[in-house]
């Protein structure tokens, strides 16, 4: 039984630094060299590292950087939609936004309610956060029909950036205490596809859409991913999406089925950053639902909004 396993299970020892070979280290600085003009932050060690190890010559490494890096200045505002902070990236918002909720915008909060995808926790091998992504349940048709592709888009690169954000606070800490170069690059994802159907299959289109961003900006993004409780549907699912990832990131899946142990998840992440549904002790922010989005339910909460708006104003006067 998971919750039993999970309740007695024991938090698995950190492992060693990742420390880039004197390869890997050299590569990094032709790159550098190459990549130059850049914002300073995407110039350092740690991240030029994820575009080396994301990609074989120097050539398609420099590519993928400069594709990167063209997207996020095509991206940030005054010029696009992106609010990015000191150091380069779109992340600052979203770590805002969580701690003062009332500050963001309408379609990020209503998300909140309606999108099981979240950051949490710290897993057991750097202390990086967690991800955990609905995915069986999340009704990305809906989200799209409401706020637009375009909207659900920035919420993912916003929260990927979130997450690279403080995978390099972690690695300047563990470079710091290493006294050479070390990261903590990939976090953990868990992709839950309990209620998966046919209908996922016309939802491949929002997906595609989606990862072509997040491929560019975010290499070496998951250390390792479980999906879990994949029901029979799946196969059918995993054979559209699975051209759209790269080898390395593929060597990285583990698919465990409806019924299959989950002690591998447990093994992994330890009682606490399992999620509760799996009988761990982390309550997901926004559980996975078995209703799909109503037509105009994004409307319906701006309009539920208005009140609390008015009483915050009103408490500031």
């Amino acid at each position: 039984d998971a919750l039993v396993t999970a309740q007695s299970a024991t938090r698995p020892q950190a492992k060693p630094a990742d420390e880039p070979t004197a390869d890997e280290l050299e590569a990094v600085a032709r790159l550098r060299a190459a990549a130059a003009p850049a914002p300073e932050r995407w110039l350092e060690a740690g991240e030029l590292l994820r575009f080396v190890r994301a990609r074989k010559t120097d050539a398609d490494r420099l590519g993928l950087f400069r594709e990167a890096m063209a997207w996020r200045a095509a991206k940030r505002a005054p010029r696009g939609a992106y609010a990015e902070s000191p150091d380069a990236s779109f992340g600052g918002a979203e770590a805002q936004w969580i701690e003062n909720p009332e500050q963001a915008p309408d379609w990020w909060r209503w998300l909140g309610t309606v999108l099981p995808f979240e950051l949490f926790g710290a897993d057991n091998v750097h202390g990086v956060p967690v991800t955990y992504v609905g995915l069986g349940r999340m009704d990305l048709t809906g989200v799209a029909r409401e706020i637009g592709i375009e909207r659900l888009e920035q919420k993912m690169v916003m929260q990927n950036d979130n997450f690279i954000d403080l995978a390099r606070a972690k690695s300047a800490a563990l470079t710091e205490a290493a006294g050479r170069v070390a990261v903590a690059h990939g976090g953990v994802f868990v992709l839950d596809c309990d209620g998966m159907g046919r209908r996922h299959l016309g939802e491949i289109r929002i997906f595609k859409y989606c990862s072509v961003a997040l491929k560019i900006l975010h290499p070496e993004r998951q250390r390792k991913t479980f999906i879990v409780r994949a029901p029979r549907v799946f196969s059918l699912v995993w054979k559209l999406l699975k051209p759209m990832l790269d080898a390395r990131i593929i060597s990285k899946i583990n698919i465990l089925g409806v019924h299959d142990d989950l002690q591998p998840l447990v093994d992994e992440l330890g009682a606490e950053n399992l999620p509760s549904i799996f009988g761990g002790q982390y309550d997901l922010r926004c559980p996975p639902s078995n209703e799909l989005i109503p037509a105009g339910a994004f409307a319906k909460f701006k309009e539920e909004q208005v009140p609390a708006a008015e009483a915050r104003r009103s408490k500031t006067a």
